[in-house]
């Protein structure tokens, strides 16, 4: 049996990254043709056992695909790490967003420092290694740039997910890189008795959902930013009540505490999607968004959903990783995060999206990612 070794930011708390992660071990296992073991590395490995137990689990038999999961402190780093690393034939790093300068010394986080003190050892173990997928986004500073060099000029192969990717990391290292798309863009909805109960626990009416994370004044410098999102609250909630809708907020991540924290700065008409934390698969999710009227989101992938899901969206750009994504789907429907204590600007941006209709999913973009698998499957039978 083939044994490689899947490491990336793969906690499960952001659904963005376990909805790469689901996507792509299920391209995985459908392409196989001969049994492959697949070790992955996280900092919780009981809940991500939870995430990943429909792909762990072999209910029809004959299964190609095994899957095992170590702990990590990292998400690169484990007590077992050498152990498996030194049992595996090679090593795929993401996919998702890997190259960022933010927080870059911070080993916890970065992404990028993680791979910068891994690869090394892989080399001398005589490990190939592939970047898979790869986003970046926010590589300016030297000691970045000398970081994603050093890993870049060591893999075997590396592709990624968008023209951004290739040329924010092609200053860094000039070589060739496939460009697809990103592989969230292959899931399907998930109808379960869990989101049907969620679903059915929503108001009646029409419905807004709105999709918020903690960094969305990173990039941008708004004046009292806690009173803008005040106000963008208001003007949103006044919306809703004029045209008869409810607004649900939702956090793309476990933690729901943002999610809340709106719902209680709002009006009656604004409450939260979920109760309790967010333990839904991607699929779940991607089902819900699809019962929702409206999305309004500033994540890359909350957006991706409403996308998938056939449902008007207004993107809220945090970052170029965003204006990339709104960019690839032909997206106008945008609301700048300087602009949200605009009420007028904002319920233009609403009233838009809702004429405009939702986007039809382009299927030469989820051909792009696919094709990103032709590598990956080239790589891990080569």
């Amino acid at each position: 049996m083939i044994s490689i070794t899947v490491l990336g930011s793969f906690s499960g708390r952001n659904k963005g990254d376990l909805a790469i992660l689901r996507a792509q071990l299920g391209e995985i296992e459908r392409r196989l043709k001969d049994e492959l073991r697949i070790c992955l590395f996280t900092k919780d490995p009981g809940r991500m056992r939870e995430y990943l137990g429909d792909i762990i689990e072999d209910k029809r038999g004959g299964r190609k695909l095994s899957l095992e999961i170590y702990k990590a402190i990292t998400a690169y780093f484990g007590p077992k790490s050498l152990g498996v690393l030194g049992g595996c034939e090679k090593v795929v790093f993401g996919g998702g967003g890997l190259f960022f300068d933010t927080m870059l010394f911070n080993i916890g986080i970065s992404q990028l420092l993680n791979l910068f003190l891994i690869t090394p050892l892989l080399k001398l173990m005589g490990k190939d290694f592939m970047i898979f997928a790869a986003g970046c986004s926010n590589l300016h500073s030297g000691p970045a740039c000398f970081m994603a060099r050093s890993v870049l000029k060591k893999a075997k192969v590396v592709t990624v997910r968008d023209q951004l990717s290739h040329d924010m990391l092609n200053k860094c290292a000039s070589m060739e890189m496939p460009i697809g798309a990103d592989p969230a863009l292959l899931l399907k909805p998930m109808k379960t008795k869990r989101a049907d109960a969620v679903m059915q626990s929503w108001p009646s009416s029409k419905k807004i959902l709105l999709c918020l994370h903690k960094f969305l004044f990173v990039a941008t410098e708004v004046a009292d930013s806690e009173d803008a999102l005040k106000k963008f609250i208001d003007c949103l909630s006044e919306y809703a009540f004029e045209n008869g809708y409810t607004v649900l907020t939702y956090t793309n991540h476990t933690n729901q505490g943002l999610a809340q924290k709106l719902a209680e700065s709002g009006a009656e008409n604004v409450i939260p999607a979920l109760a309790g934390e967010n333990h839904l698969l991607p699929e779940e999710i991607l089902y819900l968004f699809g019962n929702v009227d409206l999305v309004v989101a500033s994540p890359m992938h909350a957006c991706m959903f409403a996308y998938l899901a056939g449902v008007p969206f207004v993107s809220m750009p945090y970052a170029q990783k965003v204006e990339e994504f709104n960019y690839l789907v032909d997206n106008k429907n945008v609301l700048a995060v300087k602009e949200i204590a605009n009420c007028q600007k904002v319920q233009d941006c609403l009233e838009n999206a809702v004429a405009a209709g939702a986007l039809a999913v382009d299927d030469e973009l989820l051909k792009k990612a696919s094709g990103l698998f032709d590598v990956l499957m080239d790589f891990i039978n080569g």
